[in-house]
């Protein structure tokens, strides 16, 4: 349970730090939803043929950050960023108590899908750009392109000055 939900954030992170533009990712990825399915497939499958042996890091890191989500990325840079999300989210420290992705933002273990939720929904609505690995000046440069690209609309859906009669 706790690994998934380490999956279901790592694959947030990916998808949200598209909005910062370059500062999230060198080059634009279409991450999507069949990422996390294939990887939390291969979870599964690669959890419950022989659990006995114990979980390889090296193995699922490798799977999830290299090949499933690693597949499409062309940048070094961004492959290194990928690479050092797993090598830091996909141990055994998740499943500590005081382990957390940043403050506020722990690795819950509950029992019911109603747990997990609720917890969730008492999440922030607006997360602060700290916890995709980004600096807080990332939200105001984001903000800022935001702002430019409405008034840009606005400007451009707003009607020609006509001078002939």
């Amino acid at each position: 349970r706790q690994l998934l939900f380490v999956l279901c954030f790592f694959h947030t992170v990916v998808i949200e730090r598209k909005k910062f533009g370059p500062l999230g990712w060198c080059v634009p990825y279409e991450f999507n939803h069949n990422d996390l399915t294939a990887s939390a497939l291969f979870l599964y499958n690669y959890l419950y043929t022989d659990i006995r042996k114990g979980i390889s890091w090296k193995t699922v890191q490798y799977m999830i950050c290299e090949v499933q989500y690693g597949g499409r990325v062309t940048d070094d840079y961004d492959k290194r960023l990928l690479c050092t999300y797993g090598e830091a989210w996909l141990n055994d420290a998740i499943f500590g108590k005081r382990w957390k992705f940043h403050d506020g933002y722990p690795v819950p273990d509950f029992r019911s899908l109603a747990q997990y939720r609720a917890f969730i929904e008492g999440l922030p609505v607006t997360d602060p750009p700290e916890v995709f690995g980004l600096l807080p000046s990332a939200e105001i440069t984001h903000n800022q392109h935001r702002a430019r690209d409405m008034l840009g609309v606005v400007l451009g859906i707003q009607p020609e000055d006509s001078t002939s009669r």
